[in-house]
């Protein structure tokens, strides 16, 4: 039986296999078109078929939508070796109802098996699916307007820049937009009120209202409030912003001053959060080397919280035993928020002082190694642990429907009589049978 399950399980795997690599043997481009509703109008539509793998295939277009909209009935193509492509005509015909706002589409693109002849072209079975989406835009009666919001704040140090897209999707055309913009801090206090420029649009058309926030934000987490008005109707929005990245910074390391060589140095960091809420976690790894580059030690301290806007002090140790005087170098690395700020200290170490000295061109704040995984290489686990997941589950279905083989009756074997003790009414002795009962198939 388990063998069984394996030779299935390898099917399966193998299955997905080869249906991944035959997605790469068709194409279709483009694979979008967008039109606007125009009642009582045609429109001819093309999008072109790819042989990839340029090899002799068939397939076949159809739709699901009947002919309400699309003039389009099942149709076989061939395509030769020599063919790297082939075009598809179809007409839409903007006769019947839809709703107002996107609608979509769907024209259905498969490679058929070989042998399949242009009498099947009815049964549609194929190996493989693509899509071409017909995305139609209906505008909404009277005025209608959509919107979103986009907020450029990378550098602390530059205004935060507001940029509001309008989209009229109504049949009338809009006179007057405009938005105010209320931010707020990570508290809730309103901190600034904004507005942006005034635009008029036509019906079907797109266009955008900005502005810039020239008051200098620390960095941090907020969030905007947006009020777009447009002639008679508004559109609230809300949207959470960060201000540059967040920031531990290094201000100073300072050394006990009752040091002597040959013990345990205490190095105090002065850490300083630069951002407006709590870091939690924060700490250091240290590595010291001698002025030839050779590493003398590497060790991590302790972690520490800082609240938001506040400095801190995390300790690192060091035992100077066997430690020569002389200059050394630290580096550290401060790790928070899947986060690292580097910062290196040259140090000249004295039989009874560390005096620290900022190496220069440090303080750069990069993401911690790892926090940037190849997101095709996630994808790809995701997708398989799918599969797994699925073949275990119908495994498991399989075991609760296949019955089990009848159980062979067994035959009646001879059971052992107990032993029976009993006592002895002229001696008082316990007499004990025997245990002989051959032959008797049930005690009684």
């Amino acid at each position: 039986m388990k063998s069984r399950n394996m030779i299935w399980v390898a099917g399966m795997i193998l299955l997905a296999v080869l249906l991944s690599s035959d997605a790469l043997a068709l194409g279709i481009t483009p694979g979008r078109t967008v039109l606007e509703f125009e009642p009582g109008k045609t429109k001819e539509i093309k999008f072109t078929i790819l042989n990839n793998e340029n090899k002799d295939m068939k397939v076949i277009v159809y739709s699901d939508e009947g002919n309400r909209f699309l003039d389009i009935k099942p149709t076989v193509i061939t395509l030769g070796a020599k063919e790297p492509s082939k075009d598809f005509t179809f007409n839409f015909k903007a006769t019947g109802q839809l709703n107002p706002g996107m609608n979509e589409l769907k024209i259905m693109v498969k490679e058929l098996p070989e042998g399949y002849g242009e009498k099947d072209a009815a049964k549609i079975t194929a190996t493989m699916e693509l899509i071409h989406q017909l995305r139609i835009n209906v505008p909404y009666p009277g005025k209608y307007a959509e919107s979103d919001v986009y907020i450029t704040s990378n550098d602390a140090e530059k205004p935060v820049l507001f940029t509001i897209p309008i989209f009229n999707m109504g049949k009338e055309r809009i006179g007057k937009a405009k938005a105010t913009i209320e931010i707020f801090d990570v508290n809730g206090n309103s901190i600034a009120v904004i507005e942006t420029n005034e635009i008029s649009l036509e019906s079907g058309k797109e266009g955008k209202v900005v502005a810039e926030l020239s008051q200098k934000l620390g960095r941090g987490r907020y969030n905007a409030k947006i009020h777009l008005a447009y002639d008679d109707n508004v559109i609230d929005m809300e949207k959470e912003f960060f201000v540059g990245v967040p920031l531990i910074n290094v201000n100073g390391v300072t050394v006990d001053s009752n040091f002597r060589l040959g013990n345990i140095a205490r190095f105090s960091m002065l850490l300083e959060n630069m951002w407006n809420q709590g870091i939690e976690g924060i700490f250091s790894d240290i590595r010291i080397t001698d002025s030839n580059n050779r590493e003398m030690t590497r060790f991590k301290t302790a972690s520490a919280d800082i609240d938001a806007n506040s400095i801190g002090v995390v300790d690192a140790y060091w035992d100077t035993k066997d430690v020569d005087p002389g200059v050394y170098r630290m580096s550290i690395a401060l790790h928070y928020l899947n986060l690292v700020n580097e910062k290196v200290y040259d140090m000249d170490v004295g039989f009874d002082s560390i005096k620290m000295r900022e190496y220069g061109g440090t303080g750069a704040v990069v993401a911690a190694r790892g926090s940037g995984a190849d997101k095709n290489i996630i994808l790809g686990t995701a997708l398989f642990i799918l599969v797994v997941m699925n073949i275990a589950i119908i495994l498991y279905f399989r075991k609760k429907i296949i019955k089990p083989k009848e159980q062979k009756e067994q035959p009646n074997l001879p059971v052992q009589a107990p032993v029976i003790t009993q006592p002895d009414e002229m001696n008082g002795t316990e007499i004990k049978p025997q245990n002989d009962y051959t032959g008797i198939e049930k005690f009684k």
